[in-house]
Parts: C-alpha cells; sequence; structure tokens
C-alpha cells in the first residue's frame, strides 16, 4: 500500500513539472504576432529601383536611328505630333535633308523637352547628305520616261525586280509627269525613293491625252491611273446631279477621300 501512494505521487511530480515547463516556455518568448495596428515598413531602396524601370520603359526600345526617314508610325511612337510629322515629310519632298539635331527642331517645331528625350537617338551619316550627292549620285543623270532598268540598278538599293517595277509603273501612268511619282512603285522604300528622286529628270515629258472632266464617260474616267470604275461612276453622278463639275469639286466626294486631287490634274481638265 505504501509503495502505491509514493508511485502515485512520484507521477503527480512529473506532471507537475511539464506543465511549468510548457507555461514557463510560453510566458518568456510571448506572442510574435505582428500587431494588426503596426504600420508596414517599405523598402526605399527598392521602390527607387522600380521608379527608375518605369521611368526607362518609354525609350527601353528605341536604337539609334536616322532623323530624315521617320515616317508616320515611328513618329507616333516617338510622340511627335502628325502636323510636326506632316512638317518634316514637307521638307524632305522639297529635296531637302536634316543634318544636325538643330536643323530637326527648327523644321519639325519639336518641344525641348522632346529634344532632350530622343536626340541622343539621332544617329546621321558620317557625310552630310549634301556632300554624299554631290561627291556620288549627283554625278548620275537619269530620265524618267527614257531609262531602262539597268539604268535603275545604278541607284543603291534598286535591283532587278525594283528596277523593273519602276519600268512598269511608268507604262501604267502613261509616262512620269512628276519626279515624286516614283514614290509610288509598291516595294521602294523612302530611303530608295529620296536617293533615286535626287538625280532623276523628267526630260521627255510624257505624252497624256487629258480628258475634259464635264464630258468624260465612266469607261473613259476608269482608265485613268488613279481611279477605279466606282470613283469614275460616283463622279459621272455627281456631274449629272448638278449638271456639272469642278475640279475642286472632286475634294467633296467620299468615294475619292483618298486620292490625289494634284494626280488627278495630270489626266482631267
Amino acid at each position: 500500500m505504501a509503495s502505491q501512494t509514493t508511485q502515485f505521487y512520484r507521477w503527480g511530480a512529473v506532471l507537475i513539472l511539464c506543465m511549468g515547463l510548457f507555461f514557463g516556455k510560453a510566458f518568456l518568448l510571448g506572442d510574435k504576432r505582428p500587431s494588426p495596428q503596426s504600420p508596414l515598413t517599405i523598402n526605399t531602396a527598392l521602390q527607387a529601383h522600380i521608379d527608375g524601370w518605369k521611368q526607362k520603359q518609354s525609350t527601353a526600345n528605341i536604337y539609334p536611328f536616322n532623323p530624315n526617314y521617320i515616317s508616320d508610325y515611328r513618329g507616333y511612337f516617338l510622340e511627335m505630333t502628325p502636323a510636326q510629322i506632316d512638317r518634316l515629310h514637307a521638307h524632305r519632298q522639297a529635296g531637302k535633308w536634316v543634318n544636325t539635331a538643330d536643323d530637326f527642331e527648327m523644321v519639325t517645331g519639336v518641344s525641348k523637352a522632346w529634344m532632350d528625350k530622343y536626340v541622343p537617338y539621332f544617329q546621321f551619316p558620317q557625310k552630310q547628305f549634301s556632300s554624299f550627292t554631290k561627291t556620288k549620285e549627283k554625278k548620275i543623270s537619269i530620265d524618267l520616261n527614257r531609262a531602262d532598268t539597268m539604268a535603275f540598278r545604278q541607284i543603291k538599293g534598286i535591283g532587278p525586280v525594283l528596277s523593273r517595277r519602276i519600268v512598269n509603273y511608268r507604262k501604267r501612268l502613261g509616262g512620269y509627269s512628276v519626279v515624286n511619282q516614283v514614290a509610288e512603285v509598291y516595294g521602294l522604300s523612302p530611303e530608295v525613293s529620296a536617293r533615286l528622286q535626287t538625280v532623276s529628270r523628267i526630260v521627255s515629258s510624257p505624252h497624256i491625252v487629258r480628258l475634259d472632266i464635264q464630258t468624260a464617260s465612266v469607261e473613259e474616267l476608269a482608265s485613268i491611273p488613279y481611279l477605279n470604275y466606282k470613283q469614275a461612276r460616283a463622279i459621272v453622278a455627281y456631274r449629272t446631279a448638278q449638271q456639272k463639275i469642278s475640279m475642286h469639286e472632286l475634294e467633296i466626294l467620299p468615294e475619292l477621300a483618298h486620292v490625289s486631287i494634284e494626280r488627278l490634274v495630270l489626266y482631267l481638265f
């Protein structure tokens, strides 16, 4: 009996000791969970890195380029306004080149902020365009209406395929009336087109019989390279309704919204 009592007290002491160890550890360690009211801390170095990365995204995919050849799409990508792009294209169509960043700013009218952002990507050729044409391509002179395919192949960037297209388009037009019509040849890049126009001339004028817009039939109008049958019918329909029509009135016809009146004047009066 005494032995059983002693064993009972022994196990009781062990149990009390284990409970003391458990609750003592909990008391010493305390609650390590963050207080819901404690403010969140911000890694300022990481945030600065993220902000800097965001600022670089607008120019991350820009590579050095020649600003003389900015297209409508590239101009939009470079945050230029349509008016600024048009001024650059008009400058180039006049046979002029942008040789410095200052020239570009003066021609297009872009802001100082734009210049600061994109001028570092400007890449002009080692030789200015004026000296390039004088020393190399000014020695070539091409009569657009008499030159054969071999003559056009003298121009860098024009091979057998493009030279045939230039000749075939000449046949379709009935002959080139103005030099910049070669820019309409399919597959001719702006750079190559500009190079060709620099050395081209209209020495032999084309023999084009211009049509009277007041009397020309639908079939006759549709034979003009810049018009299709639907557009020809629209002209005749308007002329019939109004009893007459002028070249200026062609601009108000929806069917001719994308047709150059300057080109139609070459075939109509």
